[in-house]
């Protein structure tokens, strides 16, 4: 009778691999998330500015900017969504010299949907395109700051 030495992995050998494997999914997982929501947002600031460069063309231009500059006139794209922008929406608020410009951006995000507004008022054109964090959710997510992303 020849005797043989069992070879291979203890059952508690594999439960430790599995849990070292476990622990380091749960560290990656949500730092890749992360990542993938940042890049969706880079995405957003990138159209938003294809609109901040229309609306500026049309404020510009137009004798009646209030009621021309919005999405799907003078030049100003239409509302605008694919697989990762929620929408992307041009519009004008007030009037009669005191009007404000808005661009409003959403994106789906882990966190929900995440906003990205900008503002220009007509009183202060020296400002230029302003970004609101009273109105942008995106801020409070981490992903992006009055400097943009």
């Amino acid at each position: 009778m020849s005797s043989r030495k069992a070879t291979g992995f203890s059952l508690i050998e594999l439960m430790v691999v599995v849990a070292i494997i476990g622990i380091l999914a749960s560290i990656g997982v949500p730092s890749y998330q992360h990542y993938i929501d940042r890049a969706k947002f880079s995405d957003l600031i990138s159209k938003v500015t294809e609109y901040k460069t229309a609306m500026a063309a049309c404020i510009s231009t137009n004798n009646h900017p209030e009621v021309n500059c919005r999405n799907g006139r003078s030049g100003v794209p239409e509302v605008f969504s694919d697989k990762n922008i929620e929408s992307i929406t041009a519009d004008s608020m007030g009037g009669d010299g005191n009007t404000k410009f808005i661009i409003v951006g959403d994106v789906q995000t882990s966190f929900g949907i995440s906003e990205y507004t900008l503002i220009y008022d007509s009183k202060l054109p020296e400002a230029g395109w302003v970004f609101d964090p009273e109105f942008s959710g995106c801020d409070e997510d981490g992903l992006c700051s009055e400097n943009g992303i």
